[in-house]
């Protein structure tokens, strides 16, 4: 697969995560460009690429373990929802 497929999937997938996170980019939780440029850079450099691919294939609800970006996502939804515990 060429570099630019390779990159288009990986951010396909990364969409897709922050899909089923219920983020929505723009709206307060990951407005801030040099977040949104990290998010989307640790998803690109994530080494679970295979691993997720299969995860989102399998249409799993919620954000999987090994997701680099676990901890953005459930501090968004903690911010979303008002509840302290999915900040942590």
């Amino acid at each position: 697969m060429r570099l630019l497929d390779r990159l288009g999937a990986r951010l396909d997938q990364s969409v897709t995560i922050m899909d089923k996170a219920g983020m929505q980019l723009g709206c307060g939780e990951l407005s801030l460009e040099h977040e949104i440029r990290s998010t989307i850079w640790r998803c690109l450099t994530c080494r679970h690429g295979e691993e997720c691919r299969q995860w989102i294939a399998a249409d799993r609800a919620g954000i999987p373990g090994f997701c680099p970006n676990k901890a953005i996502y459930q501090r968004a939804e903690a911010t979303r929802t008002g509840d302290p515990q999915l900040a942590y």
